[in-house]
């Protein structure tokens, strides 16, 4: 087996995030009262987007992003809410949602019983646990860590060190991260050391930087690289 443990990423590489938010902001718009336009939609994304990318980088913390993306979105749009009522009933939507990328259970299933699995997520405990507990798929994970749990997130290599210290420190050359993200989920398999799989569904340019050790555009081809020969 090439790669007897594998970390894997959540968002968008097993589970439907897109779908999932998309679910979960269209809900707290009927339900806050709000127009749900494009444009709306759309101050939303880039507010969030920036605030993920500052908690990545550590220059804030998850318990206030979750509140000031909402704070920034009222004030760009000019409507009126209460950014912590609009946090509160948001995560609750985007708690409930646990779709999955067609072919994830089947590629998680199959791995399993043959590979250690670990998921290893950048998100909020009230959103993720939830989510994790009704998945079809989580059984299958021996270790589940979630950043603001550990108060580190990818691409620090902390997070990815306590998953390995969970795991009982494996050898690390026979460890895979396998994520979309190239900021977080490959940046962060190369800090800590290990060999780094990006799945890259819309086939993108593979970039020089970070290291990419494999690209994948398919879920279905990911049992013989980690296991080796024909799966």
């Amino acid at each position: 087996m090439r790669y007897p443990v594998v970390f894997f990423d959540a968002a968008d590489t097993l589970f439907d995030f897109k779908k999932t938010k998309q679910v979960a902001l269209d809900a707290l718009f009927v339900e806050a009262g709000f127009h749900r336009s494009e444009a709306l939609k759309a101050t939303y994304e880039r507010i969030n987007r920036q605030l993920w990318q500052e908690f990545e980088q550590g220059r804030v913390a998850p318990t206030t992003l979750k509140v000031e993306r909402f704070a920034r979105f009222c004030a760009a749009s000019g409507l009126a809410g209460d950014p912590e009522w609009l946090s509160t009933r948001y995560l609750h939507h985007f708690s409930q949602g646990t779709d999955l990328l067609p072919g994830a259970e089947a590629l998680v299933r199959t791995l399993h019983g043959q590979a250690r699995l670990a998921l290893i997520t950048n998100g909020l405990q009230a959103v993720q646990r939830p989510r994790f507990a009704q998945s079809p798929i989580c059984e299958c994970f021996e270790i589940i860590v979630v950043s603001e749990e550990v108060g580190i997130a990818k691409p620090n290599p902390e997070i990815f060190r306590i998953t390995w210290e969970q795991m009982g420190r494996p050898e690390r050359s026979g460890l895979l991260m396998v994520g979309d993200s190239l900021a977080s989920d490959i940046q962060g398999g190369c800090n800590f050391g290990i060999a780094t799989c990006w799945y890259n569904p819309n086939h993108l340019p593979v970039p020089a930087e970070p290291r990419i050790d494999y690209s994948l555009t398919d879920l279905a081809e990911f049992p013989v690289l980690v296991l080796g020969g024909s799966a």
